[in-house]
């Protein structure tokens, strides 16, 4: 199964920020998220904030996390 992976606005302001290295790392990230959207740990409910149905994936040795 092959998933088209678009970033938001915010999310790709962030992504350009990124120094090369992080963008490699990212990129390679959001390629196997490509192929698996379910990868990652699941979110839920905490504080108010309703992240059911979204996951979220660390990069970089939990430097970075994708949501």
């Amino acid at each position: 199964m092959n998933c088209n992976v678009r970033l938001i606005p915010s999310a790709h302001k962030d992504f350009n920020k990124l120094d090369g290295r992080e963008k490699l790392v990212v990129a390679k990230k959001l390629k196997k998220l490509s192929s698996n959207p379910f990868l990652g740990e699941k979110l839920g409910k905490r504080a108010g904030i309703d992240l059911i149905g979204y996951f979220k994936l660390y990069a970089d040795k939990k430097r970075l996390r994708i949501v």
